[in-house]
């Protein structure tokens, strides 16, 4: 008797993992970062409030976020939240459909990212071990059998995400859905039309017609910090676009994002970023 052996199709593979991590933040603010990998953030505890590409996001205990490949994401207020974050490597171009958007996990979703995490984080190491390079490295004596069995737990995780994004409709103002985030979302646009300027928060009351008291709740309300401090997050995420993707020097850097001078970007620019500007020039070469 002949048997048809049914073929099952790859359809795509997690080739590398680049980080695991399980974080409670503390009172303090999440470091700007950007990549070319997907990177998975999931909130177990608390609220995190994130900038992606200059767009708010507020994730809440049980949701996650995918940023896409090269998105600048920050998070512009201290938070308490406790996260769990994996990044990653893979062959699947469609998937990056899921990106840059609030994830609801369900309870079998969030089973399985938590036995992702536990077999991740004992299963690799970082290293430095050579200046500029970061990654992991497999623990010595690690069974290939566990690695095999996180790949392909990782990859469920990825697929289950994908066909339930993909059977559920959406729309460009899913995270807009209400007045208020419609309204906030006006005076976002607004900020980052004005990078190249200096503003005070009067001046933004005025330009969006809402009282000053009211900008201000609303922004608290909505993203945990100040329209001020929104607005000096999107200045550090352009001018780390500026530095990485143009070939303006950093005097026109510091005057196309409104700085009296190069003295006074780069003092700005260490002060949020740690590292001055050819610094960080030299750390995005070493990439």
């Amino acid at each position: 008797m002949e048997y048809h052996k049914a073929p099952l199709p790859t359809l795509f593979s997690v080739g590398a993992v680049i980080s695991f991590f399980r974080i409670r933040f503390g009172e303090r603010h999440f470091g700007g970062d950007w990549h070319n990998f997907p990177e998975l953030l999931y909130v177990e505890e608390g609220e995190h409030h994130i900038l992606v590409d200059g767009e708010p996001f507020l994730l809440r205990a049980g949701e996650a976020i995918l940023y896409a490949p090269n998105a600048y994401h920050i998070g512009p207020a201290p938070s308490r939240a406790l996260v769990d974050i994996v990044s990653f490597d893979t062959d699947f171009p469609p998937l990056y459909s899921l990106c840059n958007r609030v994830l609801m996990l369900t309870a079998g979703q969030k089973r399985l990212l938590s036995d992702i995490m536990t077999e991740g984080l004992s299963s690799f190491r970082r290293t430095d071990i050579v200046e500029g390079v970061r990654g992991l490295l497999p623990v010595e004596d690690i069974s290939p059998f566990s690695l095999m069995r996180l790949k392909n737990n990782l990859e469920v995780l990825l697929i289950d995400l994908y066909t339930k994004a993909a059977a559920t409709p959406t729309d460009a103002a899913s995270n807009r859905n209400n007045l208020k985030e419609q309204r906030l979302h006006l005076i976002t646009e607004y900020l980052k039309s004005q990078l190249h300027r200096t503003l005070t928060r009067e001046e933004v009351a005025m330009a969006c017609h809402i009282s000053d008291s009211a900008l201000k709740e609303l922004f608290h309300e909505q993203l945990g910090c100040g329209p001020m401090t929104y607005f000096l997050a999107l200045k550090v995420g352009e001018a780390k676009r500026l530095i990485r993707d143009s070939s303006m020097n950093f005097t026109e850097i510091a005057e196309a994002l409104g700085f009296g001078s190069i003295h006074h970007f780069s003092k700005f620019f260490k002060a949020k970023t740690g590292l001055t500007p050819s610094e960080y020039a030299k750390a995005i070469d070493k990439r």
